[in-house]
């Protein structure tokens, strides 16, 4: 499956009928056009199309995070933390 690497913060269009498997990502604006989804926590999100085999992870990084690559992707620990 194809990945898309984002940040907390980040704004990313997708089809209209798209569907996001977690809470990492919030429905920020729909139009003619697609479902604009905000990433709003650091993690690995899926999206997915219902009906298709169209998919792919989203995976989100914490608000310029510098650090090594491999934790980039981690959840917070603490509620609502993207720091």
């Amino acid at each position: 499956m194809p990945t898309v690497d984002a940040e907390v913060g980040t704004s990313l269009l997708f089809p209209v009928n798209a569907a996001a498997d977690d809470a990492g990502l919030i429905v920020e604006k729909t139009s003619n056009a697609g479902i604009v989804l905000k990433a709003c926590r650091p993690g690995i999100v899926r999206v997915s199309v219902p009906g298709t085999s169209r998919a792919v992870f989203v995976r989100i990084a914490r608000h310029e995070f510098v650090g090594l690559a491999q934790y980039r992707h981690l959840e917070c620990e603490e509620e609502g933390g993207d720091e």
